[in-house]
């Protein structure tokens, strides 16, 4: 009876120490993207920086692996969850959706739609 009981410590010591570094891996998405703010929230006066990501916000996402750029755009600028929400939520993540897509086809980057296709695919995000 020992032998489970002193398995189950090291498992729960293995899992307390290896969870801080899972999390510290974890990518501050927000602080990387800061360079797209003025185009993906759409709040800067000159038009030219509402309509079209700057150099400098391309090369943040740029340095972005490509199957990571729409959930790393998601996660900044909110939108995700879709499940038990109300219109107004679902709208604006719609809009944000649409806003990374543009984000990246500006940029030529892929993939070249955020959008998602299908509610089955919303436990992926």
């Amino acid at each position: 009876m020992a032998k489970p009981a002193c398995c189950a410590l090291l498992a729960l010591l293995f899992m307390a120490s290896v969870a801080p570094l899972a999390l510290a891996q974890r990518p501050d998405w927000r602080r990387r993207l800061q360079a797209c703010d003025s185009f993906m929230e759409g709040r800067h006066r000159e038009p030219r920086y509402r309509d079209r990501p700057s150099e400098s916000c391309c090369r943040s996402v740029r340095n972005i692996r490509e199957d990571e750029r729409c959930r790393a755009l998601m996660q900044a600028y909110g939108g995700g969850g879709y499940s038990d929400q109300d219109d107004d939520v679902v709208a604006e993540n719609d809009r944000q959706e649409e806003q990374a897509s543009r984000l990246l086809r500006e940029c030529n980057l892929e993939p070249r739609d955020c959008r998602r296709r299908n509610d089955i695919f919303d436990d992926l995000w």
